[in-house]
């Protein structure tokens, strides 16, 4: 911003002892100073840098009220202001996204799962979009097997603009409400009918965001989307195919796998996707009995 760099860093001695710290720092190419407020405390926590219209927006975990902030800076003390906060639970703001002047987080509260919210730059009107979760808000830590869909919230990823949409890939959790009182609940008859991760889309309103269309997952495996000029592509696994690339642009008939690599359920294992230039995506094929893992390359259509 400016002629001035911003990175994370240890600013180093604090008193008598020397602190490691993850916070906000900057330079000129001649001397660097610590950009984080003292207010934050020794350790800062800085996360998440991404540099937005002459900003850089990086989030805070746990701070002293327990909660994950986001916060932009212009590379001064009294430029860096704390955007968002009140974000608690195991996951906090998991991930963000800036498009369009708009910033879009999956994030928890204490009371709800990871879901979809929008705000502008500054954190006003702050809106929530999915609001999913059937039983209490839940978060899976990666230890033992998952919980079923139906105890997490959306878990929005992988948030990408294809053309003038959004695309995104969350948890559909859906019931079938036997005793028609409007709440899920086992114990008297209602039955889940939850789906793993699912292509969506948003423009931006809660009324606006909605599933694209309904896949067959395997299971939560999944790998994060990239996004090109012909889709969000992303690994997905099902029952038929296996794990193979998938591509959604956004609509219904534009959903679907990419390519069966290897025909039947065995699947190719594509990994480590990773975004070239807006029309090509490299990724590893990560399962071949004859030649090994192989460096693939794609943009988003079948030929």
């Amino acid at each position: 911003t400016g002629g001035t760099v911003m990175f994370e860093g240890d600013p180093g001695v604090v008193g008598s002892f020397s602190v490691p710290k993850r916070t906000l720092m900057a330079s000129d190419g001649v001397t660097a100073w610590q950009v984080a407020p003292t207010s934050l405390g020794i350790v800062w926590n800085c996360q998440q840098m991404q540099y937005y219209n002459n900003k850089m927006y990086f989030t805070v975990a746990g701070t002293g009220a327990g909660q994950d902030e986001l916060w932009a800076s212009d590379g001064t003390n009294a430029g860096t202001t704390m955007v968002l906060s009140g974000f608690k639970g195991p996951a906090g703001i998991r991930d963000y996204w800036i498009i369009d002047g708009k910033i879009y987080l999956s994030a928890q509260t204490l009371f709800t799962a990871l879901q979809l919210w929008v705000a502008d730059l500054d954190g006003s009107n702050l809106t929530q979009l999915t609001t999913n979760e059937l039983l209490i808000p839940g978060f899976w830590g990666g230890w033992g097997p998952p919980p079923p869909p139906e105890v997490r919230g959306c878990e929005p990823t992988s948030l990408s603009k294809v053309g003038n949409k959004l695309v995104f890939l969350g948890i559909d959790n859906d019931f079938v409400d036997n005793d028609m009182d409007g709440v899920y609940d086992p114990t008297l008859g209602d039955v889940a009918t939850s789906v793993w991760y699912q292509p969506w889309e948003t423009d931006g309103t809660p009324a606006g965001t909605k599933l694209i269309k309904t896949l067959t997952p395997e299971g939560p495996s999944f790998v994060e989307g990239v996004a090109l000029e012909a889709g969000l592509v992303f690994g997905y696994t099902t029952p038929v195919y296996g794990s193979e690339l998938f591509v959604s642009n956004g609509f219904p008939g534009g959903t679907g796998i990419l390519k069966d690599l290897i025909p039947g359920a065995i699947g190719s294992g594509p990994n480590s996707l990773a975004k070239l230039s807006e029309r090509i995506a490299g990724f590893q094929y990560g399962f071949d009995t004859f030649t090994g893992s192989e460096f693939w390359i794609t943009n988003g259509t079948v030929n």
